[in-house]
């Protein structure tokens, strides 16, 4: 996110100059931008960095953070003091308006490094993933051969995972369960219609193969 790229020791001088982070959008990737026309092609969670050329026009300044904005854009970062010296104060307003945060990148810092300082979180984030269910494939093929006990296999999925298992067999009637410890409803589900069905039989008609 932007506040996590924020307090990155990387960025010492990398200042949050207009709006605030408090929205939290996750960075999906970084898109280095001195071209209007490439608005229609922004993504969800793009953080954009530019060296401020096109900020110089009044029309592009005023509406730049509402169209960002409404792209879903997770931040945008420029590069002071090369063709702009200070943020003009339609953009402020909108940043402050919107809670869409606008950095100041240090003349002096490269766009390179903060591209490869996030994709390198997120590589290490995608890989943890993939470590995590390796850990856990590893763990229920195990449990299969030594035990194939269900109660001991769902409960390993649902302390993965973090959700509530259920072992089911073509009907949808439950074979075996396993709660979270907080989950709030008691056994059966109030969208239950019997005691060892998991949905109603109309819902079952539907998704029956």
């Amino acid at each position: 996110t932007a506040e996590w790229l924020l307090e990155q020791d990387q960025m010492n001088d990398f200042a949050l100059i207009a709006g605030d982070t408090s929205l939290n959008i996750p960075i999906t990737g970084i898109n280095i931008m001195d071209n209007p026309e490439a608005f229609p092609w922004l993504t969800k969670g793009a953080f954009i960095l530019s060296t401020g050329y096109f900020y110089t026009d009044s029309q592009i300044a005023d509406s730049i953070v509402k169209t960002l904005v409404d792209k879903g854009s997770s931040g945008l970062g420029i590069k002071m003091n090369r063709f702009i010296k200070e943020l003009p104060a339609s953009m402020i307003e909108q940043a402050d308006k919107y809670h869409f945060p606008i950095f100041s990148i240090p003349f002096t810092c490269s766009m390179d490094q903060i591209s490869n300082l996030v994709y390198h979180k997120m590589y290490e984030d995608e890989m943890s993933a993939i470590y995590n269910s390796s850990v856990l494939y590893h763990d229920i093929a195990e449990c299969v051969l030594h035990t194939a006990k269900l109660s001991k296999i769902l409960s390993l999925i649902s302390s993965t995972t973090n959700a509530n298992a259920f072992f089911t067999d073509s009907m949808f009637e439950i074979l075996e369960y396993k709660l979270l410890p907080d989950f709030q409803y008691s056994y059966p589900f109030p969208f239950s219609t019997g005691e060892t069905t998991l949905f109603s039989d109309s819902i079952i008609k539907k998704i029956q193969f």
